[in-house]
This record gives structure tokens, C-alpha cells and sequence, in this order.
């Protein structure tokens, strides 16, 4: 479970940024709910964890735009223990763009777990192509705790044609141990972008070998994240164990069924409830038989 956590961890710590002039007060176990049906950028997003669970202590994630309404930082707060209301340093991030691109070239980011001192740090590369899709990403991720540590690189190629998009990912194992993995995904993408169908072959020479499907349904809702422009850097094919699946519209039930490395299923579903301009405000998630909750808080940028 240590690997769901820090994934968990590292994407909330992604996907947070840091609000400017605005005090978040983690003791505060009812969150604010905007005033406004204009607020529609991201401000913050309180995690609800199910006790017992890998998810078990709240999370607080903290948006931060620059002044042409990019995102710039992101903040985690994470809870010490269950019930708590002590909040520390879970992790952070940060984007970086070439002049006034919309799009970041850069993310580096780190998260911490109090699991035997574990941190994760990883530093992101992207390009792409004249229509703003991502054409490649590139990662040096690495992990550490008081007796261990890793490193590994990974770069994806994609491309794209009507309603499908392709990855061909190369991920290395650097240290300690050295290994390749070669895998090729084919998704089918909806009108609005979001992946219906996803098939991962794991590639031999010239054999692929079938490791994962995936299916999901949407509302027609705009997500979250749909208003920062960071997002087609972020967005991915849906995995296994990724919690936090990015999609243009919220996702209803997302099934994903393994057979490499090993067999496994898992069911994942959620029901919202919306504010008066179609954004989610509370996101109630079942990951394989695990319950949580988001609540999503939003903000006007001038």
C-alpha cells in the first residue's frame, strides 16, 4: 500500500497550488462553499479520508496562479494521524513556462509520507505539437527513505488521430536495480477528450503482450481542472492504481481489469454534487470497495 499512498501523495501535492492572500485553516472540518457562479478556477480541495483505509488522514490542496492565471505552485497539507487536526508539510510543486506560454515546459515536485521518513521527488519535462497536445514527456523520479533508494527515468511519446490517442512509454530502472519496461497504450477519447477505452500492451521486441484494459463513463459536468491550462500536461492514460484520474468531465465509474504483471480488478465509481454553474462541489469515491470524499472550493481570478 506504501506505493498507492505516495502516488496519492504526489498527485494531490500535483494538483494543489497555493492561494495568493488567502488563509486555509485546516482545523475548519467544514470547508467554504464559493458565493459566486463566475468562481471557477481551482482554489483548494479537502480530502476526506476513510478510517482504517490507505487513505486515513485528511489532505488539504492549495492552488496558487500567476497574475496570466497559470498554474504556478502547488501545496499539500496532510494530517498527522487520523482525526488529528494537525496539519504538516505533505509535499509541493512547482510549473515553469517559457515567457507567456500557456503551457508549462517544467514541473518538479517532491511529497513526504511519515512512513519510515519516505519522500519522492520527480523533475518533468514536456513538448507539444501546434495544437497544444502533449507530444512527450519525460521524468526523473526518485524515492527515499532511512534504509533505501531509488531512481528511475521514464519518457512517453504520444500521438494522436481522430479520437484516439497513443503512448509508447520507455521506463528504466536506474538504481539499484536496472530494467526496462517497454509499453504501448491506445486509448479512445469521447468528443470532449475523455479516455472511454484504454488498452496497455507491454512490449517484447516484436511481441505486445496484453497487461490492461480500462473503461470509463463521465458526466457532462466540467471537471475541476478543466479552467488550468497545466492540465494537458497532466492529463494521463488511466492506470490501475491511479486514484486521481484527470479528465475533462467527472468520471462516474472507471474499471480496470490487470492481467501483467499479475491479475487484478478494480472498480471505481463517484456521485457529486454540483454548485449553480455545473462544477462539482462534493465528490463521493469508491476505489475497490474503499470509501473518501473531495470537497472542492473554487475562486475568481482578476
Amino acid at each position: 500500500m506504501r506505493r498507492i499512498q505516495a502516488l496519492i501523495v504526489l498527485l494531490f501535492s500535483i494538483l494543489v497550488f497555493i492561494s495568493c492572500g488567502k488563509d486555509h485553516n485546516p482545523d475548519n472540518s467544514n470547508p467554504p462553499v464559493p458565493d459566486t457562479n463566475d468562481s471557477t478556477y481551482l482554489d483548494s480541495i479537502y480530502i476526506i479520508g476513510n478510517p482504517g483505509s490507505f487513505l486515513d488522514t485528511g489532505n488539504i490542496v492549495i492552488y496558487h496562479y500567476d497574475n496570466l492565471k497559470r498554474l504556478a505552485s502547488t501545496s499539500n497539507l496532510r494530517e498527522t494521524a487520523p482525526a488529528s487536526s494537525v496539519y504538516i508539510d505533505g509535499g509541493s510543486s512547482t510549473f515553469y513556462y517559457n515567457g507567456n506560454d500557456t503551457l508549462p515546459y517544467k514541473l518538479v515536485a517532491y511529497s513526504n509520507s511519515d512512513i519510515n521518513n519516505y519522500v519522492d521527488t520527480s523533475t518533468s519535462f514536456y513538448n507539444y505539437d501546434a495544437n497544444g497536445n502533449k507530444i512527450k514527456d519525460s521524468t526523473r523520479f526518485s524515492s527515499s527513505d532511512i534504509t533505501t533508494y531509488t531512481l528511475k527515468t521514464t519518457v512517453t511519446d504520444y500521438t494522436y488521430s481522430a479520437g484516439k490517442m497513443v503512448g509508447y512509454t520507455v521506463e528504466n530502472d536506474v538504481y539499484p536495480n536496472t530494467n526496462q519496461v517497454v509499453s504501448k497504450d491506445t486509448a479512445t477519447l469521447d468528443s470532449k477528450g475523455n479516455v472511454i477505452t484504454n488498452v496497455k500492451y507491454i512490449v517484447t521486441g516484436a511481441t505486445e503482450n496484453l497487461a490492461l484494459t480500462s473503461t470509463g463513463t463521465y458526466d457532462n459536468h466540467p471537471g475541476p481542472y478543466t479552467k488550468i491550462t497545466a492540465f494537458k500536461a497532466m492529463r494521463q492514460f488511466a492506470e490501475s492504481d491511479n486514484v486521481l484520474y484527470l479528465s475533462y468531465n467527472n468520471y462516474l465509474t472507471i474499471d480496470h481489469n490487470q492481467l501483467l504483471p499479475s491479475i487484478e480488478t478494480i472498480h471505481s465509481s463517484a456521485t457529486y454534487q454540483y454548485l449553480a454553474n455545473g462544477y462539482p462541489v462534493i465528490a463521493d469515491i469508491i476505489y475497490d470497495g474503499v470509501s473518501y470524499s473531495y470537497a472542492y472550493t473554487y475562486k475568481s481570478l482578476p
